[in-house]
Order: C-alpha cells, then structure tokens, then sequence
C-alpha cells in the first residue's frame, strides 16, 4: 500500500507560481493617465437629464404628433397601393373595384396588409371585421377602415 499522498502545495499571493519569476503584483502596471483634464463642463449630468432636449424635441408613443386623418379617397389609393406594390402581382386590368381573391389575395397577404394599413394609417382592422363583404375590394376595405377610424376619432 502507498503512503498518501499529500495535497498540492498552494502558492500565497505574494508569491510567483513559476520559480524565478517576479511576484504577481510586480507584474501589474497603472493604466495609462488621461491626456485630457477633466474639467466640471464635460461631465454629465447623472441619470438621463443629458437626454432631455433630445427626448423632448422626439414625439412620444405616449403623446403622439397629431396627424390630419386621410379621406376615404385617400384610404383607397393607400389600400390599392399596398395591394399592387407589395402584394399582388397583377396587371392594368386590376383597379379598385376588382375582386381581391380573384386578384390573388390569400391569408398571408391578408395578414401582410392589414399589418400595412396599420402602419400607414395607424388604424388596427379586427380580425372580425375580415368577412367577404369587407374584402371583396379595396373601396370595400377603405370603407371598413375609414368607418373604423370615424369610430375612433
């Protein structure tokens, strides 16, 4: 039987963990100084009052910029352009009276432009409001959209 064995012999901090080497704190060295003064006038000031003249110049999703709400008119063109642009392939025969699940329009388009008129418009379209008769045409979907955004105001 072997004698047993005795545990590794831990080095104090003082000491080099290679034999002829200098002690660890010798090893350490002062970050370089600062070129520049500090000086009262280029310190911040603490938490966020730095940001304030930015912040108060940016509207706010609290407190949003007013903006003037479009027509009906306007609700058809920004619909029609949203479908013919970004989400239809279809030609000059396509206008804003023409069927849209005829035109193509799926579910996943459905989605892809109701998320656009939110965007554009800032006016959520519930799901429920997605029957036949809302989706049968851009003027159609301009309607529900602008009755919803009257509803609103």
């Amino acid at each position: 039987m072997s004698p047993p064995l005795a545990p590794p012999r831990r080095s104090r901090p003082d000491e080099c963990p290679r034999p002829g080497s200098p002690p660890w704190a010798a090893t350490l060295t002062s970050p370089p100084a600062d070129p520049r003064p500090r000086t009262p006038a280029l310190r911040r000031a603490p938490g966020r009052a730095w940001l304030r003249p930015v912040l108060q110049s940016r509207p706010s999703w609290r407190n949003p910029t007013p903006v003037a709400a479009p027509s009906r008119a306007e609700l058809v063109r920004i619909i029609f352009d949203i479908l013919r642009t970004q989400l239809l392939s279809v030609g000059d025969e396509f206008t804003e009276r023409s069927s849209l699940v005829d035109a193509g329009l799926d579910s996943l388009a459905v989605t892809q432009l109701l998320l656009a008129i939110e965007e554009a418009t800032g006016v959520w379209v519930d799901e429920s409001l997605l029957t036949p008769e809302n989706l049968a045409s851009a003027e159609s979907l301009a309607a529900c959209v602008y009755e919803l955004q009257r509803r609103a105001s």
